[in-house]
């Protein structure tokens, strides 16, 4: 599994049309399926990440966000905010796997002799088979500061073609050199362009070496990507903006993570989406929409106005979510088999009429070629986290919610519901069924090839060709089990 972290599906397909990518083609394509997915809300590395080694959803994993605040653990005092404070893009990043639900089961865990090459989530690697794991800790700040992460994929390219000769059921390696360019530089930068073909490069230089050893015709090749890219004109930083314009003393990650007795704490994920936590009154309950308008009188109309904001999604009563934005609102709440869609007026997300109830398959299906790809589920599912935000906000496109501390400027973003940070691409080389998926369906779908049992509670769903044509798949067992309830 070759994760080409921040390639855009356009991009790919272009390059793929264009015969730029010519091992992904042969290896891969013509053996097997191209195709479009769906990716998660937060879409971004590190929650975005997650489905396709456990198959959950960030919301059902508990990695609601590159950046999250757990108010369970929130102590008053001195260092209090900073303990129940996460942030994936530094030192703490080798803490997701500890913060991974307990319940989830890796890919890793459920193979022999994994072998994870800059791998982000590796529960069940262990010691030398996590390769790069300590050369990341310098190698990567290094690429973050010199806006260059061509040294990188280097190494990340001959240690996969070091160890595409041992004997491993499962082999992940991560490249990212697509995701830094892009964010430095913009997406089609040639820069960018050219981390494409290194991933390419790999690709041609992993199907000789399992040919070499007699594997080639009995291994999936997957390529994959965790989101999108889009570029961004103009930074909102949140965390600035709730101290500025509505007086409130908040806490964030770089700048104030010792704030004592905050009002708020912003998290912003990838920079294109956020989780904002209020106390309004008690951090020890999660307030509702009308518990911050009662404390915060007008802010959350301001932040709908704000032009680099697009959606506001806050909780109502009975467990439902508030969706809205500058077109409208609507109610949103999941049900055991799917979602509850209730537009108050006009669409926030201009969908057009929907059925006022649908199953996690046709609620995909509804919205996938839409500007929010798969966008109710993946607010509901992210909502099931009780890390995740009391309000959510999604960045308009050529906006993002964040502007200090980032080492180098970010040209181009992602994190949002926005379909070019929503929609990847994913080649296997083995079919697919036809029909729209999603990341979280990679895990299933492997792990039938693998002639290994998919764990029950999955949010993802075996999408190889065998399952349809054997009469198995959604249709007939929707998410592999699991009741599509909160967890």
């Amino acid at each position: 599994m070759v994760m080409a972290d921040g390639a855009r599906a356009d991009i790919f397909e272009a390059l793929l049309a264009a015969g730029e990518l010519p091992n992904i083609e042969h290896h891969i394509v013509a053996r097997g399926s191209s195709r479009r997915a769906a990716s998660v809300f937060a879409s971004t590395t590190g929650p975005a990440h997650v489905p396709f080694v456990t198959g959950l959803w960030p919301g059902s994993a508990d990695i609601p966000g590159i950046r999250w605040f757990d108010r369970r653990r929130y102590r008053p005092g001195i260092g209090g905010v900073a303990l129940a404070m996460r942030s994936y893009c530094g030192a703490q990043a080798r803490l997701i796997d500890r913060d991974l639900t307990p319940a989830a089961r890796t890919l890793f865990e459920l193979c022999d002799n994994p072998l994870s090459v800059f791998g982000f989530v590796t529960r069940g690697v262990h010691g030398r088979s996590r390769i790069g794991a300590t050369r990341k800790l310098w190698l990567w700040p290094q690429s973050r500061r010199s806006g260059h992460y061509d040294q990188a994929d280097a190494w990340a390219m001959r240690a996969v073609e070091r160890i595409a000769r041992r004997d491993s059921e499962l082999i992940f390696v991560m490249f990212a050199g697509i995701d830094g360019h892009s964010h430095h530089a913009g997406p089609d930068d040639e820069r960018a362009l050219a981390s494409y073909r290194t991933v390419d490069d790999s690709v041609g230089r992993i199907a000789a070496a399992l040919k070499r050893r007699g594997t080639y015709d009995d291994t999936m090749l997957v390529i994959c990507s965790d989101h999108g890219h889009a570029l961004v004109h103009t930074h909102l930083d949140i965390a600035i903006h709730l101290e500025r314009h509505h007086q409130l003393r908040v806490a964030y990650h770089m700048g104030k993570t010792l704030t004592r007795r905050p009002e708020a704490v912003a998290c912003v994920s990838g920079n294109g989406m956020a989780h904002l936590y209020f106390r309004a009154g008690d951090w020890a309950r999660t307030p509702t929409r009308d518990d911050i308008e009662r404390c915060h009188p007008g802010m959350l109309a301001q932040l709908l106005g704000e032009p680099a904001i697009e959606i506001v999604v806050s909780r109502g009563g009975g467990g439902a979510l508030i969706v809205e934005s500058r077109r409208g609102r609507a109610e949103l709440s999941e049900t055991a088999t799917g979602v509850r869609y209730r537009p108050l007026g006009p669409d926030p997300f201009g969908f057009g009429p929907l059925p006022a109830e649908m199953t996690f398959e046709e609620a995909l299906g509804i919205t996938f070629e839409s500007e929010y790809p798969d966008a109710l589920v993946q607010i509901a599912q992210l909502a099931r986290s009780p890390r995740c935000g009391d309000v959510l906000l999604s960045a308009s496109p050529g906006f993002d919610l964040r502007e200090r501390y980032e080492s180098r400027e970010h040209r181009s973003g992602h994190g949002a519901l926005q379909r070019l940070h929503m929609q990847v691409p994913l080649a296997v080389s083995v079919p697919l069924a036809e029909g729209p998926m999603r990341t979280a369906d990679v895990y299933p779908t492997v792990l039938r090839f693998l002639g290994r049992d998919c764990p029950a509670g999955v949010d993802g769903v075996d999408r190889s060709r065998a399952s349809r044509t054997s009469g198995e798949g959604p249709a007939d067992s929707d998410r592999n089990g699991h009741s599509g309830g909160p967890r």
